[in-house]
């Protein structure tokens, strides 16, 4: 007697595939979908709704109600002891409310023309800011190397600084904003591979108020979007951008 049916190998190999790709994707559910291109020279996935900081904001007078357009706060762009910031381009953030006050975790991001060789004077460029801040003025602050499995192509190795403790947060209370010294958390990621085209230096912040309410702790957040910079060739000046659709070789279908 002859029984006819169809194997289940070939359902559990897909079954196992798909078990392997949910695997290697989830982690990165606390991120957007599509990458972020911050000038045309660095992709990166960002934290689910962050969004961009305006360099220059509509505000209204208090006194005349007249309507201004001013430059955006600093404070919000960049840490204030990072005034100096290497190639600042963008800075991206979620605002949340904690302990009657609205905070927000953000990410400001640079990119510095130039191979690997640059990062140790770039290194030394913002620890010798950070240390002049009162908060970290008695020292003790080091780069540490980290290596990372990079899912777009993009750095493998990272040099980052942590500067967890007591440091000025812009926060709103009651529709006024207030600076105020509080417990908190940067983390600066530089990207090092030595071959890179240009240095990507990524800049976190959040107060300690809000590590209940982010999806993940801004290190883990930190270490995810790292994985998924992209630096892409920068093209030459008159070069036209690859048609949509192309592939490397044949057709493209």
């Amino acid at each position: 007697m002859l029984c006819v049916g169809c194997s289940a190998a070939r359902y559990d190999a897909d079954y196992s595939k798909r078990i392997e790709t949910y695997r290697a994707e989830a982690p990165f559910a606390y991120l957007q979908q599509a990458p972020e291109s911050i000038a045309g020279k660095l992709e990166l996935r960002l934290p689910r709704e962050f969004g961009a900081v305006p360099q220059r904001e509509n505000h209204t007078d208090a006194v005349s109600g007249e309507s201004k357009d001013q430059p955006t706060d600093p404070s919000r762009l960049r840490p204030p002891f990072i005034d100096q910031f290497p190639g600042y381009a963008a800075t991206f953030e979620r605002r949340l409310t904690a302990d009657n006050a609205e905070y927000a975790a953000s990410v400001a991001i640079g990119i510095v023309p130039g191979d690997g060789r640059q990062v140790a004077a770039i290194e030394a460029a913002i620890l010798s800011q950070v240390q002049a801040d009162d908060a970290f003025k008695n020292g003790g602050q080091a780069w540490e190397s980290r290596e990372l499995v990079p899912i777009a192509g993009g750095p493998a190795a990272w040099r980052v600084l942590s500067l967890p403790g007591p440091q000025i947060f812009e926060g709103v209370v009651a529709s006024m904003v207030e600076f105020k010294r509080q417990p908190g958390l940067c983390e600066v990621w530089l990207s090092a591979d030595p071959d890179q085209e240009r240095t990507a230096v990524i800049v976190w912040r959040s107060p300690a108020a809000l590590a209940g309410s982010l999806d993940q702790p801004i290190s883990k957040l930190a270490a995810l979007v790292a994985r998924t910079v992209s630096l892409p060739p920068e093209q030459e000046a008159g070069a036209e951008p690859p048609a949509a659709g192309a592939g490397g070789d044949g057709d493209g279908a």
